[in-house]
């Protein structure tokens, strides 16, 4: 139905492909149609709903084949083709309520049933697997029997295998992501170390397992070394990570000889943020021992919980806390995983032992010495912390505010998000930000970023708004956290037992995979 594409003056097939000039991602224009009969191209939206008789590609023919590519990326940029693709994809066919029913009739229906493939009778003993054995069983080369001593093994080789290839097809249809590492020694006192990424789907966020990697020594150059030959090996372009995620280990969070400066020589973009759940913890506990008092009235505070480790000298300190008024709390051993522990030891001191009264406030008159030094402390931790989420915030917020914005404010934004990725967006993103701002007010007012992008790929917009649909996915696939690493840490404590501590890594990685999956 096309004509000679070499001949430059003649409809081609590159025509109706969309190429991101600075991406490089093809889409399809869904939207142009070719007709035989007249020879002509016309956008379909416009076909059906334009009312406009002056509109080169609904209502008149187009055939300007040699001024087509300008015409084409003007037209789909154009207010009039972007209102009313929005209006054909959102509001849909007269059957779109139908056909909706009947999808969700058909998995409740299946789902009510459970119609899956079980077997009825798999217990030891089971005539029909004795027939099955004796059927298949040692019928010699060229028959699969699926009976060997190896079996389970390549199973789970096989399986492990296809799931592992099912992620890192899923990874690099989505392009951007972000990563996180962590390590932690197994049960054979081996390091592992957990490789965890995050992309967006179609619909929304995911955070998958990938594998644990082997490692020579803990610094941030060795680490980031084998996390780089593991993407070159499967075949993922680091320059394509738009963010890292790890706990506040300096051999992972240092600016300088951290695994995030190694990462950022090879992709400038991956901004570092510090894991969230992390943070806290570690400002406490970072606050707790940055003075010589702070330590030791920390470690007075430890000495009063091994006085409750004799059983005599507990009941004595429990029926002292029952002559009280009130219900207090017994003492409370410190911990270096929680922070809070501290305040609660110091909270049960404070409350249970009046006598330290005196103590207490001998301790206020040296203010200057010990408390405002620990709130320094507490201080410059938070605020070294919260810049790393600023810098996102710099870039992406006002996103969050979007339908809220002005015109002018739209544009300012837009101008500081290219000042960071020039080589990402196209000149009519600020178009698209004022076009796609105006869509979501209309249609679900104020919302968080992810209900835009659930917006815009239910309606089928991506291709209406390429670049806002790049700018979700790179603020959706940042990493904030690192829990899935945890995750992924706990399950290989489930598998890797000490039933199973001489366990190889390649079947550990498998196991972690497909049970987290």
């Amino acid at each position: 139905k096309y004509e000679n594409e070499q001949h430059p003056r003649r409809c081609t097939r590159s025509m109706f492909q969309h190429v991101h000039t600075k991406s490089g991602e093809v889409s399809e224009r869904k939207w142009l149609i070719y007709s035989p009969t007249t020879g002509s191209v016309y956008c379909f939206a416009c076909k059906l709903f334009s009312r406009d008789q002056k509109n080169r590609f609904g209502n008149a023919v187009f055939q300007d084949w040699k001024h087509a590519d300008r015409a084409l990326s003007m037209h789909e940029n154009s207010h009039a083709m972007v209102s009313l693709t929005t209006r054909m994809d959102t509001e849909g066919c007269i059957d779109k309520c139908l056909v909706t029913q009947y999808r969700a009739e058909k998995q409740y229906f299946l789902a009510e049933r459970g119609l899956a493939f079980r077997g009825e009778n798999e217990i030891f003993g089971s005539p029909f697997l004795a027939q099955h054995i004796n059927k298949h069983g040692n019928m010699g080369r060229g028959h699969a029997s699926y009976l060997s001593s190896t079996i389970c093994e390549e199973f789970i080789a096989l399986w492990g295998e296809k799931v592992f290839e099912h992620i890192v097809k899923e990874l690099k249809e989505a392009k951007y992501f972000s990563v996180s590492v962590d390590s932690t020694p197994d049960i054979s006192k081996l390091g592992q170390l957990t490789c965890v990424v995050r992309y967006v789907l179609p619909n929304g966020p995911v955070e998958r397992f990938l594998t644990f990697l082997d490692f020579e020594t803990h610094s941030g150059q060795d680490i980031a070394k084998s996390l780089l030959q593991f993407f070159e090996k499967i075949g993922v372009n680091i320059a394509d990570c738009w963010g890292q995620s790890y706990d506040n280990a300096s051999n992972l969070s240092g600016k300088s000889q951290g695994m995030q400066a190694w990462i950022r020589e090879r992709s400038k973009n991956a901004v570092y943020i510090p894991c969230c759940v992390h943070s806290l913890n570690l400002v406490g506990q970072c606050a707790v021992d940055c003075c010589f008092t702070a330590i030791s009235f920390f470690s007075f505070v430890q000495k009063l919980w091994f006085f409750a480790a004799s059983t005599k000298r507990w009941k004595v300190l429990l029926e002292r806390l029952a002559e009280a008024n009130e219900k207090l709390p017994v003492v409370k051993n410190l911990s270096e995983a929680c922070w809070s522990a501290h305040a609660d030891a110091v909270t049960a001191l404070r409350k249970g032992y009046d006598r330290i009264k005196a103590a207490l406030d001998h301790l206020c008159d040296k203010r200057i010495e010990a408390y405002l030094v620990i709130m320094d402390k507490l201080s410059s931790a938070l605020v070294q912390r919260l810049d790393a989420y600023k810098e996102v915030c710099s870039r992406f917020g006002f996103l969050l505010k979007l339908t809220s914005m002005s015109v002018g404010e739209i544009h300012d934004a837009a101008k500081k998000l290219l000042q960071y990725y020039s080589t990402d967006f196209e000149d009519c993103v600020i178009e698209e930000l004022v076009h796609f701002s105006e869509f979501a007010r209309k249609s679900s007012g104020d919302g968080p970023e992810i209900q835009m992008y659930r917006l815009l790929v239910q309606n089928g917009l991506q291709d209406t708004f390429p670049n806002i649909h790049i700018i979700l996915r790179m603020y959706l696939c940042l990493m904030i956290s690192n829990c899935s690493g945890e995750h992924s840490f706990s399950k290989m404590a489930l598998i890797k037992n000490r039933l199973q501590s001489t366990m190889h890594q390649e079947r550990l990685s498998m196991l972690t995979l497909m049970s987290i999956e």
